[in-house]
């Protein structure tokens, strides 16, 4: 991987798999850095030019309370991509939290978003922030990922336990709970009429966390 013009200690630290093909950005779950999307940058490399973002506090990107928000995450996210080339439209793929950075992206920026795949996450979690659920959020990602495995074989589970362990960072606790408390306090439900991209949903049918409601939800606006 190679980085984009940047220095260390940046807040949104950019990871350019490949610079040839038009631009998509990968955005990944809570607590993950790049690796986390291994399988899908070895397919979608051959043909774009891939970038997946670190945010604040992960990677070598600088954590910062005020622009580790999926809001200041977008805007930073523009300036990245000016920075490194890709002025025009790009193709977004946001996985959980990286599906709100996403969403707000694509709402806000709409003339930037040429196509949008929100995997596994919503418009509104419709929890409290507290503490206390933001333990619980946390220790639910836990126990999805064990019960994802389980119709799978030892040499696939050691896989993708492996893919796991290369691709997510967990950071001191204080950081896992401030992207938990934002995740918990997103709402885009306002906003998702302003989206003009087409948009793939994609939600686990098992997912306890986000489930298939939740992805209803962002259809049906």
């Amino acid at each position: 991987a190679a980085l984009g013009p940047q220095r260390r200690g940046d807040p949104l630290q950019r990871v350019v798999e490949h610079r040839q093909g038009p631009p998509l950005v990968l955005l990944p779950p809570i607590w993950s850095t790049a690796p986390i999307w291994r399988a899908q940058i070895e397919r979608l490399s051959a043909h774009h030019a891939v970038i997946v973002p670190h945010y604040p506090g992960y990677g070598r990107s600088a954590f910062d309370p005020s622009v580790a928000t999926p809001e200041r995450v977008a805007e930073r996210l523009i300036r990245a991509l000016d920075d490194l080339g890709h002025g025009g439209a790009f193709a977004v793929i946001g996985w959980s939290l990286g599906g709100m950075v996403a969403q707000r992206l694509a709402a806000r920026h709409p003339e930037r978003v040429r196509a949008l795949v929100l995997v596994n996450t919503t418009a509104r979690l419709d929890e409290d922030d507290s503490a206390t659920r933001g333990v619980e959020l946390l220790s639910g990602l836990v126990a999805d990922f064990e019960r994802g495995l389980l119709p799978f074989g030892p040499a696939t589970q050691r896989a993708m336990r492996a893919q796991l362990e290369q691709g997510g960072q967990a950071g001191p606790s204080s950081l896992l709970m401030h992207y938990a408390s934002e995740t918990l306090r997103f709402d885009a439900r306002a906003e998702l009429g302003l989206i003009r991209a087409p948009t793939l949903i994609v939600q686990g049918a098992k997912d306890s966390l986000t489930p298939p409601s939740l992805g209803r939800l962002l259809y049906e606006r």
